[in-house]
């Protein structure tokens, strides 16, 4: 068993179920080998993200007029960015949405399983904090 890939997947695990509560509302299981959930952390591992980084801190007005660019200046740009578009999370964003949107449609006795986890607390206040469900997807994608 090689023990940091294993130890990162266990964390992994451990983390969405405080997020979201079960499987069945986005708790991973990337202990189990579940491609997808393995996956994830590679928006958290890549190594141009602390080049990005360290762009980010010490050039942050170079790092978003380069991000910015379209079209032809994109392209033009493209070979030097510190790393490739989309360069956010974008893995971890898309499962904190699909999490949020089964937590929404879920039935009261899924809800009632997950009633602990961030999303069901962050649910919970949704209309007296005025978040949408983006934001709640959003926070927890923060959080992760």
């Amino acid at each position: 068993m090689e023990i940091f890939s294993t130890l990162h997947n266990y964390s992994m695990d451990v983390i969405t179920a405080f997020l979201y509560g079960t499987t069945e509302l986005g708790a991973t299981t990337a202990l189990l080998g579940t491609l997808e959930h393995v996956q994830l952390l590679g928006d958290i591992m890549d190594p141009n993200r602390k080049r990005l980084s360290w762009f980010a801190v010490h050039l942050p007005s170079f790092v978003s007029c380069m991000y910015t660019r379209t079209g032809l200046s994109e392209r033009i740009v493209e070979p030097v960015l510190p790393m490739q578009k989309p360069a956010t999370y974008n893995g971890i964003r898309a499962h904190a949405l699909r999490a949020m949107e089964q937590y929404r449609d879920a039935d009261p006795d899924a809800k009632s399983k997950a009633q602990d986890s961030i999303i069901a607390r962050l649910w919970k206040v949704k209309g007296s904090a005025a978040l949408s469900d983006l934001d709640i997807a959003s926070e927890a994608a923060d959080h992760l």
